[in-house]
């Protein structure tokens, strides 16, 4: 299919529709998505275009995904993933980010039932990030990977030999809210427990009021695994640090504000880019008796998953030295952490 002469006119993805014995094409257009359909894969006529007075529009849109999504009541809506490139001030944090539209597909138009803009990551380090076609029935699931970066400062963070990375693949769910909205959420597959050594954990005794784990070799290995239960009716606050004498990253959450935030303007190479001074925030209120938290931590990669991937937050930092402790505050005498586990990760198996 030749180019109508626009400049951006790219990231096709193409699937099967069964319903109307088509492919279907997906195309970034400069600031919407233009669906085409083809019998045979050379001939392709467009359909509709999706976008233009609908979603964030604070930068180029890019890399989109369409497909079918069942919730666990058996009803089936589509989703369409777009990425954009932003600025220094776009939302949610600034840069590039993935929003999600959730809706209805004919084989022809793809209409959205958003009410708000949704977001697939609510941290700043994961970008055009797209899902596997054709996993077979008998598994079922709908597998999306990310880039982990940003084209803030893709080009110049401060590492030589490599340049960026991907985050773990994460199953899609979809999820019908209360005011019978539907959203989506973004847990790490299961295969991930294949990496956990599990000759490498620890297990304080719970329930405890802090945790602190200070020079430990899984800490200092710098691939590791953390989970926790967290009962937010004993605690207004809580901070996650990680990092070193001289550094650290921290992750916290206030009931007060109901958001979470990620610092990482001490987490060691920081001043290549203005992001970095700046704190990530997400919004995120916790209603239910226990607060599920999983934690995934790689030598410069933290990826959070709130609720069971109701919320994920995704950050890239680059200590300057060895990151030796983790730490988990309450600043309360009540013992508000139900559970808490960190695994080692097997470096042979994700380098």
């Amino acid at each position: 299919m030749d180019n109508p002469g626009i400049a951006d006119f790219r990231d096709p993805k193409v699937i099967w529709h069964e319903a109307s014995q088509k492919w279907i094409m997906v195309l970034a257009v400069f600031d919407h998505i233009r669906i085409y359909s083809s019998p045979n894969l050379k001939a392709w006529e467009l359909e509709s275009e999706f976008g233009k007075n609908v979603g964030y529009h604070g930068g180029v849109w890019e890399c989109p995904d369409l497909f079918p999504l069942k919730d666990e009541q058996g009803t089936v809506k589509w989703v369409m993933l777009v990425s954009l490139g932003g600025n220094e001030n776009s939302e949610p944090n600034g840069g590039s980010a993935t929003q999600y539209f959730i809706g209805e597909f004919d084989g022809s138009s793809f209409v959205s039932e958003n009410e708000e803009i949704l977001w697939a990551d609510y941290g700043i380090d994961n970008y055009a990030g797209v899902t596997w076609s054709n996993i077979p029935e008998i598994d079922g699931r709908r597998l999306f990977i990310g880039w982990m970066s940003n084209w803030a400062y893709a080009n110049v963070v401060p590492e030589s030999g490599w340049r960026s990375g991907m985050t773990v693949p994460r199953e899609i769910k979809l999820k019908k809210r209360q005011d019978n909205s539907y959203v989506l959420h973004f847990s790490p597959v299961d295969e991930l427990n294949t990496l956990v050594d599990p000759q490498k954990t620890i297990a304080p005794e719970t329930p405890a009021n802090q945790i602190h784990v200070d020079y430990h070799e899984i800490i200092a290995g710098g691939s590791y695994q953390v989970e926790m239960e967290i009962i937010p009716s004993e605690t207004d606050q809580f901070t996650i640090s990680l990092g070193n004498e001289l550094e650290d990253l921290t992750i916290r959450y206030s009931k007060t504000s109901g958001e979470f935030t990620i610092d990482r303007s001490n987490s060691g190479h920081v001043t290549f880019n203005n992001l970095f001074m700046h704190e990530i925030s997400c919004d995120y209120q916790a209603t239910g008796e226990t607060l599920p938290l999983t934690l995934l931590i790689d030598q410069n990669s933290v990826e959070l998953f709130i609720n069971q991937g109701e919320k994920v937050m995704t950050a890239l930092f680059f200590p300057r030295y060895n990151y030796k402790f983790f730490r988990l505050d309450g600043y309360t005498q009540n013992k508000f952490i139900k559970s808490f586990t960190i695994n080692a990760l097997k470096k042979s198996l994700i380098r």
